[in-house]
């Protein structure tokens, strides 16, 4: 998109009470998050590259004026949680993880790991990822706490996840499951989020020292990522013989540039067929003519979650840490059927 996507998220320089210094690691310069949503569905998936240093703890918070729902009663499924990682102890090899997303059961998260996660904060509701990796159980835990103050203006709640080391020696208290380093996950929770406005989720990740267990505080990153609304016209004009397909596919009220648009024809309602992809213009216009007869058309256009880099560069002044991997949500749109 030539231009920016803008939003609206007031004193972000509130994320200053996490008193975390303003330099970063050179070597963890990947974590980005990425959300979708489709009706009551909220996809967020985090990425690390294998080769970055190890997360030690991610927060992520819901983007503000989203509606969160934490009334569900223990033992209540929220999802699934699909993720991968990199285990040291299997040479490196890419372990698989995959389980469902649940409400805690009473007692299912010690006070002693839960106090270390959160830094003392009460969570409103504890959640476990309970996972499946080589056929052995693994419950990681995701707090959700309410936010307040300054810190409410980033989002109405914020999940923290902490990871174990896993480049401590074996045996040691608190080191990974099969020294393993996530480097992929993804929630798909239900009936959890409401409807996103133009503004972004935020996840803030902190890694680990390379082999001593602690958490490089400076290596602290930012990543944001917006759901924006997106739209899709089409229209037809007819000259004898020709039919001219034109609309324009927008996001965020912006021209979706360069898109490529599918242009779909048929002699019936049911048995349209794609007959050309045509690629948008600068403002999300596209056009295509054709003698095909017809007499029903539509366009469609899908494109992924994709990096929006002005999302950084909008929040980097406002950010005590660096902004890395801004992200846009995915589009996928089918216009009206027109007749010739």
């Amino acid at each position: 998109m030539r231009k920016g996507i803008r939003f609206g998220v007031p004193a972000l320089a509130a994320l200053a009470v996490l008193a975390l210094p303003a330099s970063a690691s050179a070597a963890y310069t990947t974590p980005t998050l990425k959300v979708s949503q489709s009706g009551t569905t909220t996809t967020l998936s985090a990425t690390v590259a294998p080769t970055d240093d190890a997360t030690a703890r991610a927060v992520i918070y819901a983007a503000a004026g989203v509606q969160v729902t934490l009334n569900q009663p223990p033992g209540t499924k929220l999802g699934t949680a699909v993720a991968q990682a990199s285990a040291l102890d299997l040479g490196g090899a890419l372990l698989p993880l995959e389980g469902d997303v649940v409400v805690a059961p009473p007692g299912a998260v010690t006070a002693q790991v839960q106090t270390a996660c959160t830094q003392g904060q009460a969570p409103a509701a504890t959640w476990l990822m309970s996972l499946q990796a080589a056929g052995q159980p693994l419950n990681i835990p995701v707090f959700v706490v309410l936010t307040s103050g300054t810190e409410a203006q980033l989002g109405p709640a914020k999940l923290i996840v902490c990871l174990g080391p896993p480049d401590i020696p074996a045996g040691a208290p608190g080191r990974a499951v099969f020294g393993a380093k996530l480097t992929e996950s993804t929630l798909t929770l239900d009936g959890v989020f409401g409807v996103a406005p133009l503004a972004p989720w935020l996840a803030m990740w902190t890694p680990y020292q390379a082999g001593n267990g602690q958490p490089n505080a400076a290596g602290t990153v930012a990543s944001p990522s917006v759901i924006a609304s997106s739209a899709l016209t089409v229209g037809r004009v007819v000259r004898g013989a020709r039919t001219t397909i034109a609309g324009r596919a927008t996001q965020a009220q912006q021209g979706l540039a360069r898109a490529n648009v599918q242009i779909f024809a048929g002699k019936t309602r049911a048995a349209l067929k794609r007959i050309r992809t045509v690629r948008a213009n600068a403002n999300g216009a596209y056009s295509f003519t054709t003698r095909n007869p017809g007499p029903f058309f539509r366009s469609r256009v899908v494109l992924p979650v994709r990096p929006a880099p002005q999302l950084c560069q909008q929040l980097a002044a406002q950010l005590p840490v660096p902004c890395v991997n801004g992200q846009v949500s995915g589009v996928s749109l089918t216009s009206r059927v027109v007749r010739r």
